[in-house]
């Protein structure tokens, strides 16, 4: 006598993401990239919460052209200005000083130079306001060679001066 077989569905418990209530759901629903919400009502008030990482991400997805294409047009217009160039190079100062990994380490931190700037900030507002240059379209250098990024020891050159100064190779 064969027996038949009835293809009873296998339910999981899970934990909506956005209310915190346990629900049941079927494993092939959960394959199906479903399972993450109770209802249409929680998945619906995700996408206004805020905090939802998986929503946001989806988003970005979907949209990834059209945040690439605002993330390039913010930094750029950010970094024109004096501001966002200086915190740029404060940056650009912390990585050769403080990060092995970084190419230009050995001439820098790997030399026992440091950056002396507590933050970005007082990085920006020393070269602001106590140098009242504009730095773009200039390099940074230390005025001792030898010595730390520090207030006193920095100046700002033209490619071209600068060129003129910098260490020798074998110094």
């Amino acid at each position: 006598m064969a027996v038949e077989r009835i293809n009873m569905p296998t339910l999981i418990k899970q934990k909506c993401l956005n209310c915190g209530d346990g629900f049941e759901i079927e494993i092939k629903r959960i394959n199906a990239g479903q399972g993450k919400y109770c209802s249409v009502k929680c998945v619906g008030s995700s996408k206004f919460k805020g905090g939802r990482k998986a929503t946001c991400t989806r988003y970005r997805e979907k949209n990834r052209k059209k945040h690439l294409t605002y993330n390039l047009k913010y930094n750029y217009c950010y970094r024109k200005t004096i501001w966002g160039h200086l915190i740029l190079i404060f940056h650009k100062i912390k990585e050769r000083c403080e990060n092995p990994r970084h190419r230009s380490y050995k001439w820098y931190g790997g030399r026992g130079i440091k950056c002396l700037f507590e933050s970005s900030d007082e990085f920006a507002d020393y070269i602001i306001n106590e140098l009242q240059i504009d730095p773009r379209k200039l390099e940074i250098h230390r005025i001792d060679n030898d010595g730390n990024y520090e207030p006193g020891n920095i100046e700002f050159l033209t490619p071209k001066q600068h060129g003129l100064k910098h260490r020798k190779a074998g110094d």
